[in-house]
């Protein structure tokens, strides 16, 4: 499942619905982020920083933070 179909479900709650592991998912957004990290600090080396693709990653490792605070935030209070 691409990466937007599988935030979009679980913004439904039809992961939760279906029983899809919490930590499972927090696993995913943790090596995406990683991934969207590293890509960004790789791309800095060589890059303006106020290049559009810098612009792009940077917004896109913003996302994928975000998506994480709020899914950690939701776990916790449902807890």
């Amino acid at each position: 499942m691409r990466l937007e179909g599988f935030l979009k479900a679980s913004r439904n709650n039809v992961l939760w619905e279906r029983g899809v592991e919490v930590k499972f998912y927090i696993d995913l957004l943790m090596a995406l982020i990683e991934d969207a990290r590293m890509n960004l600090n790789d791309s800095a080396n060589y890059m303006s920083l106020t290049d559009p693709k810098i612009v792009g990653l940077s917004q896109k490792l913003d996302k994928l933070l975000n998506e994480y605070y709020t899914i950690t935030q939701s776990y916790r209070i449902a807890s």
